[in-house]
């Protein structure tokens, strides 16, 4: 066994096979394919189990390319095919491996490898997708199963580029598609939903597809024996299904071991059975019974399994994305070690201090991974807290900044990569941290926020990793690009901002002049469009941008702010000087400049290169050896990208979480890289040793929410304000006092003088309006009293006046009279 760790893939190893890919006599992908920008590595999520190209080389999807390893070893090249997105991929073990596309009625393309070079083109099936691809044993005819809306069976002959067949099947979850191993005209597709054995007959230049169905649901994977039986896994048993017969019968064994089974493979050992857990099985016969015993166990969750073309190795591919191999001969079955797989998804990337050959990388949910460059070999990691969103590389030390969703930045120290250490952490405000943008001084940082918010940062060690200002922007800020010049008040930082107005009508370049940390200046040069995407020309004030209504590349040149302010013009319509396309299908582009090349990255996966001088015709684009097709567009493209400033190389990270780092022809003189072991006794860069003297925090640390610099701001500005008051009031007090005092020294005096020259008391009032307020007030209320009396009067007298009427003159006695008449009586006479 020792032998076959040394050199297990070797010709050392039983079956063993020299890698053709890899063979000393094969030339790089790039110099095959005459493409200038070239891929030194990937990593990121796998989107297909590792396969076996041939008995040493495994191949496995990454993105929207091919990665071939030299299993065992970390050797790995990477092969973009000519497609539109990759979304299966299907060897035939031998000299033939096939990509299908993820487009509008894709296509299925065969490469010959090792020459990589276009074999056939299968057409006319899927409208939308294809879920598994198979090559038949002999390769003469490939197999594909289609998605929504099909759910089709296609059969092509390889050479002669024909559909064949075809048999709509039905919904399948999880299918699993292969031929017989015998080269019988079977093939086998098994899903969730049940085990169907379809029967391929051909009637001269027609062939007839003939499904049969066996009684067996929920099957997770199947392989093929050497008698032409399928056998099929459920969950925690493994079931033989006679094709003849169409029967299915649970292998007897002598104790099942609990867990679930995930994938099986077949060989002269035996059944090896991968369990989720991670967890490796061998099912051995003993007469009409089984035998289970683990025979390795991996310690990770295991997505499927898939062997070489001798059924020696075995290729693990595990949920977490990583990739073990296992020799199956062997009597302790121990897993191979050598190769790495991918990781979780990618976030954001950037290139280490120029002088280190590292990268670093921020994958879901919170973890900070330190690759070295020229290989891709993963050094150390970092969890953080939060799930992060940005990373920035700090100019000439070994130092990064982190941002994430709760508006925090942490400071991770790479002095030592393979033990990364956290410096320094802070709040900016409530939103998430969208990007970080470090000057080539090293000496200020720009980080924008969800809510459009721009914070001027210091990223210098020395003096202190600290927030410092908050930028005003006007709008929404959408590009960051810095520079660095000369002036007669010494060197001064120059930020310059993309902003998009609140009404998204137009954009316009925000000029920020930074001296000694502090803002001393700004300048808005008026865009005449809405623009995407900023970079600086290093030599001159050119902004180059890309125009979304046309999708056009622009220049504009920048007058110098200092005139700009004098004249007080900064509120022009500037208009482009040239522009050229861009060449990108869709609206989001990253825009970076290397000396005379302007590079440009997009949603629609692309990366192109192309001569800064937009108004030379003859120059035009650089072509397609200047391109490169390094994300799917289906998956939103490219996220980041940084490029070194030498031009050698760059890095980049895609919406569907691939990370790559990438050559480019654009080499500037004059900026390589310094040996790491001189970094520490150049007495002008001594930024490490401050870097490594900070006190390093722990996950509790980071886990406790701080106030943010907004509120740690308002409330400075709040404290300093009440000190202000404060003051203040101490002076009013103590002016008060005084004056008390010599207002109290006066009456003393006056009271001593004679009554004749002795001066009335109101006549050392001091504050006359006060006193006329008082008099007034005074007056005020007395006629208010006044009026009050007259009022009650009047009110009194009315009622005086009815009672009077009602009463007294009810009670007068009328004037009366008393009259007599004169009466004769009978016996007078009259």
């Amino acid at each position: 066994m020792a032998a076959l760790m040394s050199d297990p893939f070797g010709h050392g190893a039983p079956g063993g096979k020299v890698s053709a890919l890899f063979s000393k006599d094969t030339k790089s992908m790039e110099a095959l394919h005459g493409n200038m920008i070239g891929i030194q590595w990937m990593g990121g999520p796998l989107s297909s189990a590792a396969q076996y190209m041939d008995e040493a080389t495994v191949a496995v999807l990454c993105g929207s390319h091919v990665r071939f390893t030299c299993a065992g070893f970390s050797h790995s090249e990477v092969f973009s095919p000519p497609a539109r997105g990759v979304s299966t991929l299907a060897t035939n073990g031998e000299d033939l491996f096939a990509v299908s596309e993820v487009c509008l009625r894709p296509a299925i393309i065969v490469f010959e490898y090792p020459e990589l070079s276009q074999y056939s083109r299968l057409e006319d099936g899927a409208e939308l997708e294809y879920l598994c691809v198979a090559f038949s044993p002999s390769s003469e005819r490939l197999a594909a199963f289609s998605g929504v809306p099909d759910h089709t069976i296609f059969l092509w002959d390889v050479s002669s580029q024909v559909m064949i067949a075809k048999l709509p099947m039905g919904f399948a979850h999880s299918p699993q598609l292969s031929f017989c191993d015998l080269d019988t005209p079977h093939l086998a597709l098994t899903s969730e939903a049940g085990v169907t054995i379809i029967q391929m007959e051909h009637f001269g230049a027609e062939w007839r597809l003939t499904p049969r169905t066996a009684h067996l649901d929920r099957v997770r994977s199947h392989c093929w024996s050497v008698d032409g039986d399928l056998f099929c896994s459920r969950r925690e048993t493994v079931h033989q299904v006679n094709i003849d017969t169409m029967e299915a019968s649970e292998l007897t064994v002598n104790e099942w071991i609990a867990g679930t089974i995930v994938s099986i493979v077949l060989n002269d050992s035996g059944i090896f059975a991968a369990m989720d857990d991670g967890r490796i099985l061998l099912l051995e016969p003993d007469g009409d019974n089984w035998t289970v015993r683990v025979v390795a166990e991996l310690e990770l969750s295991v997505l499927t399994m898939r062997p070489s073309p001798s059924y020696n190795f075995l290729a693990i591919t595990c949920k977490t994305g990583e990739v073990r191999l296992l020799y199956t001969p062997s009597h302790d079955f121990k897993p191979l070690e050598g190769y790495e797989g991918a990781g979780s998804p990618a976030v954001d990337v950037c290139l280490v201090a120029p002088q280190f050959d590292y990268v670093a990388s921020i994958h879901e949910p919170h973890g900070l991974h330190v690759w070295r460059a020229p290989r891709g070999h993963h050094e150390s990691s970092v969890e953080l807290v939060g799930r992060l969103t940005c990373v920035a590389s700090c100019i000439d030390v070994p130092c990064v900044l982190v941002g994430n969703e709760d508006s925090c930045l942490v400071a991770v120290d790479l002095v030592l990569p393979l033990n990364p250490r956290i410096v320094w952490t802070a709040r900016v405000c409530e939103a998430a941290v969208t990007s970080i943008t470090v000057s080539p001084s090293g000496r200020v940082a720009v980080v924008l926020t969800a809510d459009g918010g721009a914070y001027l940062l210091s990223a210098q060690p020395s003096a202190g990793f600290s927030v410092r200002a908050q930028l005003q922007t006007d709008g929404t800020p959408t590009a960051v690009d810095t520079f660095q010049r000369m002036s007669e008040n010494g060197p001064e930082d120059m930020l310059a901002l993309l902003v998009t107005s609140a009404a998204e009508l137009l954009s316009f370049v925000r000029l920020v002049i930074v001296r000694d940390l502090e803002v001393v200046g700004s300048v808005t040069y008026g865009l005449n469009t809405v623009c995407a995407g900023l970079a600086m020309h290093s030599a001159a004030s050119v902004v180059y941008t890309m125009a979304v209504q046309d999708r056009s590349l622009c220049c504009f040149t920048l007058r110098e702010p200092d005139q700009l302010m004098e004249e007080q013009v900064s509120d022009l319509i500037w208009k482009p000087d040239a522009s050229a396309p861009s060449e990108h299908e869709l609206r989001r582009v990253l825009v970076r400049t290397v000396g005379r090349f302007v590079l440009t990255a997009a949603d629609d996966g692309m990366v192109r290169g192309r001569p800064d001088d937009l108004n030379n015709k003859e120059k035009g684009p650089l072509g397609d050896r200047h391109s490169r097709q390094t994300h799917q567009a289906s998956s939103g493209g490219v996220r980041s990208f940084e490029v070194q400033p030498s031009g050698k190389e760059a890095a980049l990270v895609g919406f569907d979480g691939t990370l790559m780092r990438i050559s480019l022809p654009y080499n500037q003189s004059g900026s390589g890289r310094r040996r790491r072991s001189t970094y520490f006794e150049n007495p002008v860069v001594p930024e490490a040793r401050y870097v490594a003297a900070m006190r390093p925090l722990t996950q509790i640390d980071l886990m406790t929410m701080p106030p943010t610099w907004r509120e740690l701001t308002a409330e400075q500005a709040w404290r300093r304000r009440e000190s202000e008051l404060v003051a203040i009031r101490e002076r009013i007090r103590e002016g008060v006092q005084t004056l008390r005092t010599k207002v109290k020294h006066m009456l003393d005096a006056n009271a001593e003088m004679e009554e004749m020259d002795r001066l009335p008391e109101n006549e050392f009032e001091l504050d006359l309006d006060e006193q006329t307020r008082l008099t007034e007030a005074s007056q005020a209320r007395v006629e208010e009293a006044r009026s009050s009396i007259i009022d009650q009067n009047a009110r009194n007298m009315y009622v005086r006046d009815q009672i009077k009427k009602q009463c007294w003159d009810a009670m007068d006695v009328k004037g009366k009279s008393v009259q007599a008449d004169c009466c004769v009586g009978p016996d007078e006479e009259a």
